[in-house]
């Protein structure tokens, strides 16, 4: 046992003095690897750490996350027509949130 030890501490030690003998081989070798594999990973690699990712399709909280950007969506629909005259020019009486046209706001009304 402890003559084995004593024979992986050699090689340890010769360790140093291999590396120094082929220093100019051993960078060479290591900035081929370090391009080869950094050409790999740009190449054919592909990171994917968007939440969607980690969770099932037919996970409750995607499907709420789903409804919620259609809603959004929807939302966004709607604001466009909002604040133009397209839904003057389409003959609606309404825009936006179904607020009517015609009627004044609310704040313009006075008390009760």
């Amino acid at each position: 046992m402890g003559s084995s030890l004593l024979r992986v501490s050699a090689l340890f030690a010769m360790a140093p003095d291999l590396v120094l003998k082929a220093r100019r081989r051993l960078l060479a070798a290591i900035i081929l690897l370090t391009a080869f594999l950094l050409y790999g990973l740009l190449a054919y690699g592909k990171f994917d750490v968007s939440y969607d990712s980690f969770l099932d399709a037919e996970d409750p909280a995607i499907l709420a996350l789903n409804e919620y950007r259609r809603l959004q969506k929807d939302r966004k629909l709607r604001l466009r027509g909002r604040y133009t005259l397209e839904p003057l020019l389409r003959g609606q009486r309404h825009c936006g949130y179904g607020r009517a046209l015609d009627r004044k706001p609310a704040h313009l009304l006075g008390p009760g």
